[in-house]
């Protein structure tokens, strides 16, 4: 799940879409994004865009928080295994995955880092995700 200061949003994998809700619970969609053919995992939203996890392929997809201008293929982290959690900040978009590594890219999708930071003890989950 995610939310910015009008709406809700969460991951359905049964349906591999992202469903969006007024903060109230109106004005329900859930097929709000339809994401890739296995689904998503984690979620975040920034001032202009909703990104998530895709679990296959493994990418992080971005659109407008409209919905518009989906892009399946925003990322792709190459050597990140196991999507999980993603999270973002003025400047970055962090993500977790099952090799016990945290990557991060640039708002714009350059700079991919597959591995900011890694080797760590467990694999780490959360993070404005599922």
């Amino acid at each position: 799940m995610a939310v910015d200061s009008r709406y809700i949003y969460w991951t359905d994998a049964a349906t591999n879409t992202i469903g969006r809700a007024d903060l109230d619970g109106q004005n329900v969609n859930q097929n709000f994004i339809i994401t890739a053919p296995v689904g998503a995992f984690g979620l975040a939203v920034d001032s202009s865009h909703i990104y998530w996890a895709n679990v296959n392929p493994e990418t992080i997809g971005r659109a407008d928080l409209d919905g518009q201008n989906v892009n399946q293929n925003f990322i792709v982290p190459g050597q990140s295994v196991g999507l999980y959690g993603l999270a973002v900040d003025s400047s970055h978009i962090y993500w977790a995955d099952v090799n016990n590594r945290i990557g991060r890219a640039e708002l714009d999708g350059q700079n991919v880092n597959v591995s900011v930071y890694h080797r760590l003890p467990t694999t780490p989950r959360g993070g404005g995700g599922p």
